[in-house]
C-alpha cells in the first residue's frame, strides 16, 4: 500500500487541531523561547571576549538540546493521542540521548561524505583561516581544485537531499521503536519507494519557510527601523523583530514535526502483513481507524 502525502498532510492539519492545546505550551518553552533568547543574544558575539563566547554557545548548546526534547514530546504526542504531557515528557526525557547519538551517527555520515570536497578546497589554496581574516583573493586559489569541490560538493548535497528525505521518520523510529542505530535502516526501509515525493515536500518546505522567514525579518526590520534609533548590540528593533523570527521558525518546526510523526505512522500501518491491516493501530488517530 502507498502512502500518499496528501493523506498524511490531511493528518497533520487534523492533529494540529486536535492536539494544539497539549502541544503549545511544549513549543513555546522548548522552541520558541530558546529561538528568540539565541536570536537577540547572537548580536553580543562580535564583541564578545573568550569568557562570554563560551556562555553564548553553552546557551546555544542547551537550547538546542531542549529544541530536540520538544520536538520527541510532540511525536510522542502526535503518535499516540492518548499520551499527555507527563507521558509525552517521559517518553522525551528517556530516548532523548539514544536519539542524539542517531544524529551524531548521521552527522559523522555527512561529515564523511562532504570531506573530499574540502580536502579539495584545501588543495586548491582556500585557507579557513584566511577567510575568517577576509584575506582571501582569487589569485592564490587553483580553478581545477576549486571546481573539482564545488562538483563534487553539489553531488553530495544531492545524495544527502534524498537520504535526508527517506530519513524523515527517524526521530519517530527512535522514540516509539526503542532502537539506537538500527532505527536508521528502518526508516530506510519504512520510506522504501517514497523517495521523490518526500523530496519534494523537503524542497517546498525548505522553499515556504526561508520565504516566510526572510520577509518577516525584512518587514519587521524596516518598519521598526523607522521608529527605533538605537544604535546599540540590543536593540528594541532586534528583540522584536527575533520574536516575529522565533514565532515563524517555532510554526514550521512544529509543523515538520507533526508531519514526520504522521508520515511514520502511515508508513508503518502500510508496512504492517495484509491480515493486521484492518486492525486498529494504538498510535492512530480515531479517523484512521474509521477509514482503515
Amino acid at each position: 500500500m502507498m502512502v500518499k502525502m496528501g493523506y498524511v498532510w490531511d493528518r497533520t492539519v487534523e492533529t494540529l487541531g486536535e492536539r494544539l492545546a497539549v502541544i503549545l505550551p511544549f513549543a513555546l518553552l522548548g522552541i520558541f523561547l530558546p529561538s528568540f533568547v539565541t536570536t537577540v543574544l547572537a548580536g553580543l558575539r562580535e564583541t564578545a571576549g573568550p569568557g562570554l563566547k563560551i556562555s553564548l554557545s553553552l546557551v546555544s548548546f542547551v537550547a538546542s538540546l531542549l529544541s530536540l526534547w520538544v520536538q520527541l514530546a510532540i511525536i510522542v504526542a502526535t503518535v499516540d493521542v492518548r499520551r499527555g504531557a507527563g507521558e509525552m515528557s517521559r517518553i522525551a526525557s528517556r530516548r532523548l540521548l539514544p536519539l542524539i547519538g542517531v544524529f551524531l551517527l548521521v552527522g559523522i555520515a555527512a561529515g564523511l561524505l562532504l570531506s573530499p570536497s574540502l580536502i579539495l578546497l584545501a588543495l586548491g589554496g582556500l585557507d579557513p583561516m584566511a577567510i575568517e581574516a577576509g584575506q582571501v583573493t582569487l589569485d592564490r586559489l587553483t580553478p581545477a581544485y576549486v571546481g573539482l569541490a564545488g562538483l563534487y560538493g553539489l553531488v553530495a548535497f544531492i545524495v544527502i537531499l534524498f537520504v535526508s528525505a527517506r530519513l524523515a521518520p527517524l526521530s519517530a523510529v527512535v522514540a516509539e521503536e526503542r532502537r539506537g542505530a538500527g532505527a536508521i535502516t528502518r526508516a530506510l526501509r519504512l520510506t522504501r519507494g517514497l523517495t521523490w515525493r518526500l523530496v519534494g515536500v523537503i524542497l517546498l518546505y525548505g522553499i515556504v519557510s526561508v520565504i516566510s522567514t526572510l520577509a518577516v525579518q525584512t518587514v519587521f526590520g524596516t518598519v521598526l527601523r523607522l521608529f527605533d534609533s538605537g544604535t546599540g548590540v540590543v536593540t528594541m528593533t532586534g528583540i522584536v523583530t527575533a520574536g516575529a523570527t522565533a514565532a515563524v521558525s517555532t510554526v514550521f518546526t512544529v509543523l515538520a514535526t507533526v508531519f514526520c510523526a504522521r508520515l511514520y505512522v502511515a508508513v508503518v500501518r502500510a508496512d504492517e502483513p495484509p491480515a493486521a491491516v484492518g486492525t486498529p493501530s494504538p498510535f492512530a488517530m480515531p479517523q484512521d481507524a474509521a477509514r482503515s
